[in-house]
């Protein structure tokens, strides 16, 4: 039993984060839509992977952190480390160049209280740091699609969770 929750919980993670790399809920592509400078749209796709490991992670913590004691935190971000590298490996990017540049991001919006996830704080967070990149970002409209993004995300990655 031990060896297959555990074998489960590091599936569900890796598939939930490779759906995330597909682009499916924010593809890169659609970040050009926005008519952001080259530094913003960097920013608004990175954030979105940053709010959609987020919320992974919220979903691991209410299905395996509660119930098992080797799923911690670090056993979470491994798994999702290991997702990622997979995924840079398939674009040809160096194993752990998307990590690295969403690590930081994580730990800093694991930070906000339950009060401020549920106002979407750090959805206005994000969009700040990216009018910070490009003055002509509409802070509204960014904190639209990286909640739209979230949402979707959750809503079928939830579903990656029901049988544990």
């Amino acid at each position: 039993m031990f060896g297959s929750e555990r074998r489960k919980a590091k599936d569900v993670t890796r598939r939930g984060t490779l759906a995330i790399m597909t682009g499916a809920y924010l593809h890169h592509s659609q970040v050009a839509t926005y008519g952001l400078n080259d530094d913003a749209s960097s920013w608004l796709y990175s954030e979105s992977v940053v709010h959609l490991i987020s919320v992974l992670g919220m979903l691991f913590k209410a299905s395996f952190m509660r119930k098992y004691a080797w799923a911690t935190p670090e056993f979470f971000l491994d798994s999702v480390a290991k997702a990622l590298a997979e995924s840079d490996a398939s674009l040809g990017l160096r194993p752990n160049t998307t990590f690295s540049l969403v690590f930081t991001r994580l730990i800093e919006m694991e930070k906000f209280t339950d009060a401020e996830l549920s106002r979407g704080d750090h959805f206005a967070d994000s969009a700040l740091r990216i009018e910070k990149q490009d003055q002509r970002a509409d802070k509204l409209t960014v904190e639209k699609v990286l909640r739209t993004a979230a949402d979707r995300y959750f809503a079928d990655a939830q579903k990656l969770f029901v049988s544990v």
